[in-house]
């Protein structure tokens, strides 16, 4: 840097300190001088706070924009009237400062030029190195900014000096605009208070005495919420020409009070009310009734809503930050009906009063208290109390279902469950029976628990019971309430008695014709089963190797031992058919030969001579082959039954054709007679009657088939039988019975009602020519025929007295359900729009609850119906009789395995086909 830069550098800056400070002195005057005016205006007009605030924000934002202007004025000056100013002070004609500035950055070309460039920078050097000291600051400037700071100053000194009162209340309201601070006035205000001290809902008395100049203008009293800021004016008293008041009652809060005459007015003068009692600590103490036998509870209230249970004891404890004299609660009830309830407090003893009442019903609970000076709290605890009512005992019959059916000397289990919330006493079981008193029996007492579990068996025969007769049966629980009031009452469970040869109908109803011949099968493999036992035991001793005879008797010993036992159930079987009464003296003679060969099989071992055990065996064999010749005669003839049975089906099938097609005649007549009377609202019933049609006809073309094909599997033995079933079937085709149940559908379809009411009736007819069709050249009837009327020609079944009546029980069974099933839909229930199927289970409507599927409570029956062909009730699962076994859970084996059976009946090797059966059998 040249000396001439370091010249002129300096000479830069004290010119612009002195600017600075001039500016400066000029910005104090000037807020000064604005300051006075502002406060001046404020005497005269006595400004509002928010005006002053505005006006004081003003003034501070105007002040730092003139510093900051003045300040960037005064220290960023322009270089080239710097350089003018140096040659002013400095007198030179050649403006030599300005030269050189102007000079010092240019280059030179020549020699020349850097030669004078260097003498100019000196010479400008020189001249502000000589420049005397007054040069160099802005005096001038300076001293005129000083005067009006001292004008200024003077006259607001000699204002503060000849008005200090009025300097230090304007000075204060326009400098600090956020304190409260009365106008200058020259009236003078002294307030004072009638009480030192004010009590909560207590009442004070302010007197101001106003001096200083007259008075001019009403004098008001101005009462200042100071947690608001709130002001409200009022008028006041005035007792004498400088004094006046303001009384206040029943003062609750703090205040703050001035009065005020035109724009003057006192400084506030503040009243403090004594603190009120105010809700700290909220303690619940909950006490149960005492036959719950639940432990008190404390808990602290933190919120508005309590649940507890009806009769329990309340003790509420309030603490307060005063000290308490008593209080006062309120118990409202939620409805508008009852009155509510008020209770002083129990006990009080210092900051913490007490109340207690017993909890009966749901209230609002409004609670005040009250301090020792008498001071009511400021505002009332509430919440509110939901009482729990003790619920009566819930108990309940799970098993069996509502209605049932049973023999005389049956036994039902009923399961029983019994639940409180609280705690049990007493169950009871009622039995009602029409006739006689209801009789009660206590089958649990004292059991001081919630919930309780238990079978109670009924047994009918003891009872002394007769068919026809109804009973019902229920549960009766009480609680520990010593109200009394806590009873309650199960479902009921009646019981309807049926005779056991109405028990035998409804078990041939149920029974498929698979299932009534299964039971002969089942009997046929087990001796067959036992024998072939015992024929590889008897290779197995020929062979004379010890582990595979040792495996062979002890896999014939288990056969004996489980067949025997199935045989037992056989024999103790329900007989629901003739010919089971005959299984059932095979099963038990089978059961002893089973024994006995099982007893003798224990002496066989290996260690005795071949010829011995051969002898045995041989002996056994022999045993078996008695009853093995009985089974298969019985299976041969439950085969009988089983053929003709097929043909049984067709008929029940082609019964319930007939019944359909009767139930949707009678339909289109009554729709057809009605809209000839002009009622067309079930007219619309008629496009599902068509497709109820079309159904029916579809179900008789799927019989035709079907007895065609029957007709040509029967075997030789039942010739006539085939002949009668292609006859028919001949016969059907040759009335063509489709083409009018296919007109009744398309009919019906167009609404034409008429239409298809004469079409339907044409087909019942041809259905009931099919019923009534003779053999050719004779007055019999045909035999299919006859069946489907529900008889059995005896001549054209060449079968034993015992086949011929276990086929008639079976074909009055299956049309039993036809029957039942076209009597509910005369009853003009249901539309019936479900096909026909096998053995009678098409579509019907529904007349009326049936009591073919409900559960039945008789002599046990192995169950051979496939699983779900019954229903949720199986028999196996309902029909047990009393005091007779039931054989254990046990796990059934294929022949093949040997390994050792976990249960009492070691069912290993069971017929596939069979496991189901007795699965069912033992479980139950």
């Amino acid at each position: 840097m040249s000396k001439f830069q370091t010249s002129y550098n300096r000479f830069k800056h004290t010119w612009s300190i002195g600017l600075v400070c001039r500016a400066l002195f000029y910005l104090c005057s000037a807020m000064v001088l604005l300051t006075l005016l502002i406060g001046v205006a404020d005497f005269l007009f006595a400004f509002s706070q928010k005006t002053r605030t505005v006006v004081y924000y003003t003034l501070v934002v105007s002040s730092i924009i003139g510093l900051a202007v003045t300040l960037i004025r005064s220290i960023l000056l322009n270089n080239s009237e710097v350089t003018a100013l140096a040659d002013k002070q400095t007198n030179s004609t050649t403006r030599a400062v300005s030269v050189a500035y102007d000079l010092q950055n240019q280059q030179s070309p020549t020699e020349l030029h850097a030669y004078l460039k260097d003498k100019a920078l000196a010479q400008a050097h020189t001249e502000l190195q000589d420049m005397s000291w007054k040069s160099r600051f802005p005096w001038k400037a300076l001293i005129t900014s000083i005067v009006c700071i001292v004008m200024t100053a003077g006259i607001l000194g000699s204002f503060s000096y000849l008005q200090p009162a009025a300097y230090t209340t304007i000075k204060g309201r326009v400098l600090t605009p956020a304190k409260d601070i009365a106008p200058f006035t020259n009236l003078k205000f002294s307030l004072k208070k009638e009480n030192a001290i004010t009590l909560y809902g207590g009442e004070n008395s302010i007197t101001a005495i106003i001096t200083g100049d007259d008075i001019e203008d009403s004098v008001y009293c101005l009462i200042k919420n100071p947690t608001t800021g709130e002001i409200e004016k009022t008028e006041t008293f005035q007792k004498s020409d400088k004094e006046f008041t303001k009384k206040f009652s029943k003062i609750v809060e703090d205040l703050e009070i001035a009065f005020s005459c035109g724009k003057a007015r006192s400084q506030w003068l503040p009243i403090n009310v004594m603190l009120q009692p105010k809700f700290g600590a909220v303690q619940l103490t909950i006490t149960p009734p005492p036959y719950t036998k639940k432990p008190q509870r404390s808990i602290p209230l933190d919120g508005n809503a309590l649940s507890i249970l009806e009769g329990s004891s309340v003790v509420l404890d309030v603490t307060s930050n005063r000290p308490l004299s008593g209080g006062l609660i309120t118990l409202s009830p939620f409805n508008d009906i009852d009155t509510p309830t008020e209770l002083p407090a129990a006990s009080s003893s210092g900051k913490t009063t007490q109340f207690q009442w017993t909890a009966h019903r749901s209230v609002s609970v409004s609670c005040s208290i009250t301090d020792v000076r008498g001071t009511h709290g400021s505002s009332p605890l509430t919440f509110n109390i939901q009482i729990i009512q003790d619920e009566a005992p819930a108990p309940e019959l799970t098993s069996p279902s509502a209605t049932v059916l049973a023999t005389p000397d049956s036994i039902i289990p009923l399961q029983c469950e019994v639940t409180d919330d609280h705690g049990l006493k007493d169950v009871s079981l009622v039995r009602s029976l029409v006739g006689f008193r209801d009789r009660s029996q206590v089958v649990a007492a004292n059991l001081s628990i919630t919930d309780h579990s238990f079978t109670e068996k009924i047994d009918l025969g003891a009872l002394g019971v007769l068919p026809k007769q109804d009973l019902e049966f229920y549960l009766e629980a009480t609680d520990l309430n010593p109200s009394l009031l806590g009873s309650g009452t199960s479902n009921v469970v009646r019981v309807h008695i049926i005779s056991v040869e109405e028990y035998a109908e409804r078990i041939r109803i149920k029974t498929t014709l698979k299932a009534f011949s299964e039971r002969f099968k089942l009997l046929a493999e087990l001796i067959e089963n036992a024998r072939n036992s015992l024929v590889e035991l008897e290779t197995a001793n020929k062979a004379n190797e010890e582990k595979n005879f040792n495996a062979t008797l002890e896999s014939s010993r288990k056969w004996h031992e489980q067949s025997k036992d199935l045989a037992y159930q056989l024999a103790r079987d329900f007989h629901a058919y003739s010919m089971e009464k005959e299984l059932g003296d095979v099963a038990a003679a089978s059961s002893d030969v089973l024994n006995e060969n099982f007893l003798e099989l224990q002496e066989i071992t290996f260690s005795n001579p071949v010829e011995l055990n051969s002898k045995s065996i041989e002996k056994m064999l022999e045993r078996l082959g008695g009853v093995r010749e009985r089974a298969k005669k019985l299976k041969k003839e439950a085969g009988q039954v089983n053929n003709i049975g097929e043909a049984i089906k067709l008929a029940v099938r082609y019964r319930e054709i007939y019944s359909n097609q009767r139930s949707v005649t009678m339909r289109f007549t009554t729709i057809a007679k009605e809209i000839h009377k002009g009622i067309i609202r079930n007219a619309r019933q008629l496009p599902n009657l068509a497709k109820v049609q079309l159904k029916n006809r579809d179900a008789l073309l799927r019989l035709l088939v079907d007895i065609r094909a029957v007709s040509e599997s029967l075997p030789d033995e039942f010739s006539d039988l085939k002949i009668a079933l292609a006859e028919f079937a001949e016969k059907a085709d040759e009335l063509n019975i489709v083409e009018p149940m296919q007109a009744a559908s398309d009919a019906a379809k167009l609404g034409n009602a008429d239409e298809a009411t004469s079409q339907s009736q044409f087909t019942l007819n041809l259905l009931e020519q099919l019923l009534q069709l003779k053999e050719p050249n004779t007055e019999d009837g045909n035999a299919f025929s006859q069946m489907c009327q529900g008889k059995l020609q005896r001549s054209k079944f060449p079968v034993p007295d015992k086949v011929d009546d276990t086929l008639k029980a079976i074909l009055k069974a299956m049309l039993a359900k036809v029957e039942k099933k076209d009597q509910e839909q005369n009853k003009g229930q249901g539309d019936g729009d479900g096909p026909p199927g096998d053995g009678g289970e098409g579509g019907g409507g529904q007349g009326g609850r049936s009591t073919a599927n409900l559960p039945m409570f008789g002599p046990s029956r192995l169950d051979f119906n496939s699983a779900g062909s019954q229903g949720s009730n199986g028999l196996a699962k309902k029909q047990r009789s009393h005091g007779k076994q039931q054989l254990e859970q046990s796990q059934l084996r294929s022949s093949k395995k040997e390994d050792t059976l976990p249960s009492k009946l070691q069912l290993y090797r069971i017929p596939e086909k069979y496991k189901d059966s007795v699965k069912k059998f033992q479980s139950n």
